[in-house]
């Protein structure tokens, strides 16, 4: 011990009164040792005992409590202590408000964990902070609250850092034994684990015994809200997990379940970890989520998916995997969709129905797919248009973006579909272009049943869906005939028209049996509003001339401007078409 400092005493009725300004260069001891120390104690002594104030700046070196080390703290004090010496009992009591540490690391011997705490205090409960018995097995009794502005405790490759929660303890040294024990309970704080799950609002309780033969502990949390750190667009919502732990020797095992914040179970699982290595894994079991109106829907689960499907019914289970060690964690997952059906996606989508498919996850943080993955779907409604049996096969390959590999859905004898689009979950803009393979159109015309309208064909193209903020929209689709085929339109309401005069006769006259060598359409527009059509037919048409039927050459070109569910009502259709012949003439008329 290297320091300097004054011993003052003088009679003080019946004892003395002692006082002890001190400045301390450096101290070590088994127990404690520091840098530099500021003390200054005053004492009443009497034949009953001492009645002593004593405060402290103190720059600790290190600390030991049996296996636990403390490194590094510069800490203020001020207290004062009342000695029994027949009872050998000495009691300490904070006369500030707080024992103040600016920080502090700390370790426990024999493995790879480190703890360090800034702007931490140590604040009484109701009583005094610390009392020393050196009758029988001698020991020091503190009972506190411990709180922190920061901290990080690492082990291994776990990482929790943040704002802790607030401790309150009571603990025991036995000090020739060496055994330290502490139980009480914890709330509150924000810490973020390896910085992707922000764990928040713990609520919980804990024992914990270090001695010669090792570290016992027990941990129970009540509630811990747990969510996606630091993520403006989280994949995945809040939970509530519940839990307790157990460490034995050097390898903790723990049990938990989770909740929705609304109290709805999501399932639950177990693991365990080794102190030593740094190694461990636990298991997550889903429960059946049965979605329902009015009930739980994915959007609880899933913020990001909130505007993007509506409301949902069917069953989802699944079980995921995590695995950590000194290199790093690595998760897995499987998720399973049980006749899921859903409004949507976006608003272009009336309903989704009858997902289904098994999900293979390779990492959840980010999402990644083992590889790509494939559901079946019922049904797709586009109101006018019904899309039915149907597969999507897609990949997640961890970049925060979805990869469409192929959904494709038999239309009208051919195939439609989307192949090779990527979308980012971020949002933006996401464009699918749509393949439209060897539709028949007798089937195509069957489906509007526009009176007197039909026709034999086949049509392939490509409709590129640009969708945006929940809207579709089409841009520059092109369909074209694979080959010659006929057109047909032959009603009461063409008869009417073509009663208006010969050039009206011979234009209908042509539409009962046009024959094309070509048919091309192109689309633009939204699908919800008005889109524009331009269709151009060429080939040959019949026409009666001098009492005979001959064929002549014909070029149709049509432009239409309507909303997409208007075009395939049939009264809106029929009406289009023919005031559509009737411009065509009145231009042709006019041009003469």
């Amino acid at each position: 011990l290297n320091g300097s400092g004054a011993v003052s005493a003088e009679t003080h009725g019946d004892g003395w009164r002692v006082a002890a300004p001190m400045s301390l260069e450096a101290f070590a001891s088994d127990m404690v040792s520091f840098r530099a120390a500021e003390i200054d104690l005053a004492a009443d002594i009497t034949s009953e005992g001492v009645d002593a104030e004593f405060s402290a700046d103190a720059d600790i070196r290190k600390a030991s409590f049996g296996p636990l080390t403390i490194f590094d703290a510069p800490v203020r004090v001020s207290a004062n202590a009342l000695v029994d010496p027949a009872a050998r009992v000495m009691t300490a009591t904070l006369t500030d408000e707080c024992l103040a540490v600016d920080a502090v690391r700390a370790v426990l011997e024999g493995q790879d964990m480190d703890v360090s705490l800034r702007e931490a205090s140590l604040c009484p409960q109701d009583g005094p902070l610390a009392v020393f018995q050196w009758s029988g097995d001698p020991r020091i009794d503190i009972k506190g609250e411990v709180s922190a502005r920061s901290a990080r405790y690492r082990q291994g490759e776990i990482v929790f850092a943040g704002a802790p929660p607030r401790i309150a303890f009571s603990a025991v040294q036995y000090l020739q034994t060496g055994v330290f024990s502490a139980s009480g309970t914890f709330s509150g704080g924000r810490v973020a684990l390896n910085n992707a799950l922000a764990m928040s609002a713990m609520e919980g309780g804990f024992d914990v015994t270090f001695g010669p033969d090792g570290v016992r502990a027990a941990a129970q949390a009540t509630s811990v809200r747990v969510a996606q750190h630091n993520t403006p667009s989280p994949l995945v919502a809040p939970v509530i997990a519940a839990g307790e732990a157990v460490l034995a020797g050097d390898e903790a095992q723990f049990f938990y379940q989770v909740r929705t914040p609304d109290g709805e179970r999501l399932g639950g699982g177990s693991g365990a970890h080794d102190m030593t290595t740094g190694r461990g894994s636990a298991s997550f079991a889903a429960d059946s989520l049965v979605f329902a109106p009015g009930g739980l829907q994915p959007e609880k689960l899933a913020p990001v998916l909130r505007g993007f499907i509506g409301e949902t019914t069917g069953a989802a289970s699944g079980s995921g995997e995590y695995r950590w060690s000194r290199e790093g964690v690595v998760s897995s997952a499987r998720v399973a969709l049980d006749d899921i059906t859903f409004g949507g996606p976006t608003r272009a989508v009336t309903q989704t129905a009858g997902v289904s498919g098994d999900l293979q996850f390779t990492n959840l943080w980010p999402v990644a797919t083992d590889g790509a993955q494939t559901v079946t779907v019922d049904a797709v409604d586009l109101d006018a248009l019904q899309l039915e049996n149907g597969e999507i096969v897609f990949e997640l390959p961890g970049d925060d973006t979805v990869r469409l590999v192929r959904a494709a859905f038999p239309w009208f004898g051919g195939m439609i579909g989307a192949y090779d689009a990527t979308a980012s979950f971020s949002g933006g803009e996401a464009v699918v272009p749509l393949r439209v393979d060897r539709m028949d159109l007798k089937q195509a015309l069957d489906y509007v049943e526009v009176d007197g309208l039909s026709g034999e064909g086949v049509m392939s193209g490509v409709l590129p869906l640009a969708v945006e903020g929940g809207r579709a929209r089409i841009e520059n689709g092109v369909l074209r005939s694979d080959g010659p085929g006929v057109l047909r339109y032959q009603s009461d309401a063409t008869e009417g028209a073509a009663a208006a005069g010969d050039q009206a006769q011979i234009a209908f006259d042509l539409l009962r049996d046009l024959r094309y060598d070509s048919l091309g359409v192109s689309v633009s527009g939204p699908l919800d509003g008005r889109l524009d059509f331009q269709m151009r037919f060429e080939g040959t048409g019949a026409v009666d001339m001098n009492r005979q039927n001959v064929r002549v050459p014909v070029t149709y070109n049509i432009n239409l401007d309507a909303a997409l569910l208007e075009l395939l009502n049939q009264a809106n259709l029929s009406r289009n078409v023919r005031l559509q012949v009737d411009r065509a003439l009145n231009e042709a008329e006019a041009a003469k």
